[in-house]
């Protein structure tokens, strides 16, 4: 069917929100949702602009789900619940509207999408076939130490109004470390990082400690934080996707 931009009624968000669904040509009972998670700057048309999503969704048959979430890292606050709106009203109004099945998805997302991504799969395992976090910032206490990584944006107020103090953050269940640690069984769980990606470490330290408590894969290659890595990363996850059966392989 294409690509359709949906605006419906958030409770959570207190307004109405608009998200981009890109639907494969060919539609079968069989089809999987993909939640596709954004970076922190970016918003919910960047993955769209930025990659030949509708190719994909034809090649693996899956529904691409494009949310906005401002800079929230697809956490609750008070005022901006993103992660109530995405990650149960969203599915909600997919599944009366569009009969797509819960349970049957797979969810990934880049930088801050990649926290967001691997959160939810952490919290809620059960919703999800599959896992990706591509460039993740994973490891948000160390994020918290090096603040200029990027840009001024990302600051101890930011951080603190997201995540809450420091002090109480390790017990948190904003913490993915914390989540971790409480040992459950997860689906399967895929992670990219660029070589030369200033997250690198990061990501290699979230996943000595992931691959202790369940199965993991982790690639590297030479990149950056950037759209062209990012692109190989979604593909690359499609098709182990499609190894694994969560996904069909049917071509463009």
């Amino acid at each position: 069917m294409g690509i359709l931009k949906i605006t419906s009624e958030s409770k959570a968000l207190k307004r109405d929100q608009s998200f981009l669904l890109v639907l494969p040509k060919r539609e079968q009972e069989s089809l999987t949702v993909c939640y596709l998670l954004h970076g922190g700057g970016d918003d919910y048309t960047k993955w769209l602009r930025r990659t030949p999503l509708e190719q994909y969704a034809n090649m693996y048959h899956v529904a691409f789900v494009l949310p906005e979430a401002g800079m929230s890292y697809y956490c609750d606050r008070e005022d901006q619940r993103f992660s109530t709106y995405i990650f149960s009203e969203l599915p909600a109004f997919l599944e009366q509207n569009f009969q797509f099945a819960a349970g049957q998805a797979l969810i990934a997302g880049l930088s801050m999408g990649g926290y967001g991504s691997f959160k939810q799969v952490l919290t809620k395992p059960t919703q999800y076939l599959a896992a990706g976090s591509f460039s993740g910032d994973l490891d948000i206490a160390q994020s918290r130490l090096s603040e200029d990584l990027f840009t001024a944006a990302w600051n101890e107020e930011r951080y603190q109004l997201i995540f809450g103090d420091k002090d109480q953050f390790d017990r948190s269940e904003e913490n993915l470390y914390y989540l971790l640690a409480q040992k459950q069984e997860l689906p399967f769980l895929y992670m990219s990082c660029g070589l030369s990606d200033p997250l690198l470490e990061n990501n290699q330290a979230f996943y000595e400690a992931a691959c202790k408590q369940t199965p993991i894969t982790f690639e590297t290659w030479a990149g950056a934080h950037d759209w062209q890595f990012w692109d190989e990363s979604l593909r690359r996850f499609l098709q182990l996707a499609a190894e694994q059966g969560y996904v069909k392989e049917v071509g463009n």
